[in-house]
């Protein structure tokens, strides 16, 4: 089999998961001995006898050509719905329109987390399968018991709620602890000035450092020192943040909003109320100041983690749906 994944380039996507689950999976796909392209551009050109595959935030961009990839076997893999809003100045609601309309006539459509196929049955009548996310090998976090630094790993954009964080960590200064905040700016360009901005209004900008684009040994680095994960999002599909931060043995504190209870027990973590950052913050101050309790948790998320898949696991199950 020859699948050829189509993806618009890395300016438009602004990081994040999705250009890192296609990466992922395509690596367990050549492992299994699936040729595997990667066309990385606005107006891909399938080789022949491959199978496109076709990323959720290119799709749009592709709508004249929808006669042409209803007629093959083209795979449509949706991340988020309406993830390419904001591009080449066109709506949101022009983006989901346009969606709604291509998705409709795909022969396949595939997600990422269920969370998304249940959006995209209830609201464009369309039926997906998942296929969630592999996991690769990272090291174990290994945090100064002396100094709680307190992660939160995302694109820097408003959905992930950093603003919320900062505001939840404004009521913990009587603790000693630093708040790290890092991902791909791409986005929402303005966002890590925001971000630093309301750090400085609450009289924070000594304990929390918004890290734009870091490089993969910094980004490292600070995944290694981190004590607590935190990620205040208003929503996500898969929570893959949440999921390494549990490999890492790192406890994490979330939100509804992260569609984590799958991977998250409260044996490892916390799961509060979207935009509840009272709760939030009281879940916060008892990670950081119960060390015996942040103990506790690492080993739980070492232990739940452990039987996470791996990305051989996740390309064997996208083949079975191609192969259907």
């Amino acid at each position: 089999m020859h699948l050829a994944f189509a993806l618009p380039p890395p300016a438009e996507t602004g990081g994040g998961g999705g250009a890192d689950y296609i990466h992922g999976l395509a690596g367990g796909l050549r492992s299994i001995g699936v040729e595997v392209d990667l066309l990385v551009g606005i107006d891909p050109v399938f080789p022949t006898g491959s199978i496109a595959v076709i990323d959720g935030m290119l799709l749009p961009r592709l709508r004249h050509r929808l006669d042409d990839l209803a007629r093959t076997d083209a795979v449509a893999l949706i991340h988020h719905i309406g993830a390419a809003a904001g591009r080449d100045e066109i709506s949101r609601t022009q983006i989901l329109e346009a969606e709604r309309s291509m998705l409709g006539r795909m022969r396949r459509v595939v997600t990422t987390s269920a969370p998304i196929a249940t959006r995209l049955a209830d609201e464009f009548g369309v039926t997906a399968q998942t296929v969630p996310p592999g996991h690769r090998e990272v090291a174990p976090a290994t945090p100064d018991p002396e100094r709680a630094v307190i992660l939160s790993v995302g694109v820097l954009t408003r959905r992930k709620g950093h603003d919320r964080l900062i505001q939840a960590v404004s009521r913990l200064q009587d603790l000693p602890w630093h708040l790290v905040i890092a991902g791909d700016s791409q986005r929402e360009p303005a966002h890590p000035a925001e971000l630093r901005t309301l750090a400085d209004e609450l009289g924070l900008s000594s304990r929390v450092s918004v890290l734009a684009d870091p490089t993969s040994d910094r980004l490292e680095t600070e995944w290694r020192r981190a004590s607590v994960f935190a990620l205040a999002t208003r929503w996500e599909g898969y929570p893959s943040a949440i999921a390494e931060a549990l490999q890492r043995g790192i406890p994490c504190l979330t939100t509804t909003g992260a569609n984590a209870d799958t991977i998250l027990p409260s044996t490892a973590g916390a799961i509060c109320p979207v935009d509840d950052m009272v709760t939030f913050g009281k879940c916060l101050r008892r990670f950081l100041f119960d060390a015996g309790l942040q103990a506790d948790m690492a080993k739980a998320a070492r232990t739940v983690s452990s039987i996470f898949p791996r990305w051989t696991e996740c390309a064997r199950n996208f083949l079975t749906i191609l192969e259907q």
